[in-house]
């Protein structure tokens, strides 16, 4: 967890930043817990199946997440655990047993087979099998969305994931990876193109050398009918198969948003949530 470089950027940094990091809980203890709350951090623990589909020795710690004041779960879906019904039967006992605070987060990261992650051997299948499992949930929540007078659309966490990722185009510049949000950085102050890649593109001092970012960019990518919404959202990805999600989902959803004339009431509310994002970036 790096634990001793968290605190000393937070001694360094102080107490007005928004600080969070994602972990599996294994290495969780008092002390940390302890550390965490006085910096309001949001941690966020990682849940991949009771299949194992991941070390967990030590076991995972979940009972200290819960002391964690600002605690959250995302489910990480797998080639062996992609089937969502038992995952989330899994998560549900998880999230009672330990009191937690969740809200519905399924990350494929089956598809995100990069040269520097080799082991992954992900079929197409099991990214067709994850859509087919996907798409009724996002329907549901959109026809439940529809009838809500709510405005905020983040209360719909499957379909606002779902639209943002691959329907609302992307008017903002920025370096792309499986955290859409987030900016990778070295220890040692250089921007990296990819988290799991060591494609330097610019360091603190001097910026990010956007003409190296470009060049990056494959070529599949730039003429791409759907690069405005992607952006080449994994550009070191081994395989087509993100790219098969990508254009499939952008195609069924601007369907599904037409089939029940969500696209007005829809784009709104995401236009409400990028304003309100962008102001809290700015502060």
């Amino acid at each position: 967890m790096y634990f001793d470089v968290m605190k000393r950027v937070c001694e360094e940094l102080g107490h007005d930043f928004q600080y969070k990091f994602v972990t599996n809980t294994t290495l969780l203890t008092e002390d940390m817990v302890e550390f965490f709350n006085d910096y309001h951090f949001m941690v966020c623990g990682s849940f991949d199946g009771e299949d194992g589909c991941r070390s967990t020795f030590p076991r995972p710690r979940f009972d200290l997440l819960a002391k964690i004041k600002r605690n959250t779960l995302a489910v990480t879906v797998y080639e062996e655990n992609n089937d969502l019904i038992k995952l989330k039967r899994e998560v549900d006992f998880l999230v009672g047993e330990n009191r937690l605070n969740y809200r519905q987060s399924l990350a494929p990261e089956f598809i995100h087979q990069t040269a520097d992650v080799s082991e992954n051997t992900t079929t197409l299948d099991t990214v067709k099998r994850y859509i087919t499992q996907m798409a009724p949930i996002i329907e549901n929540e959109l026809i439940a969305f529809m009838q809500d007078d709510i405005r905020s659309i983040k209360k719909y966490g499957t379909l606002f994931k779902a639209v943002m990722k691959w329907w609302v185009k992307k008017d903002y510049k920025g370096l792309r990876c499986i955290n859409e949000r987030v900016i990778p950085m070295s220890i040692d102050g250089r921007f990296l193109a990819c988290p799991y890649g060591t494609y330097f593109v610019g360091d603190i001092k001097t910026g990010i050398d956007w003409d190296a970012v470009d060049a990056l960019t494959p070529k599949k990518c730039k003429v791409c009918p759907i690069k405005d919404v992607c952006k080449g959202a994994c550009w070191v990805n081994k395989t087509n198969q993100e790219c098969y999600m990508a254009r499939t989902m952008n195609k069924w959803l601007n369907k599904l948003v037409a089939n029940k004339n969500a696209a007005e009431k829809l784009q709104a509310a995401i236009d409400l949530h990028l304003v309100e994002q962008r102001r809290i970036d700015f502060n």
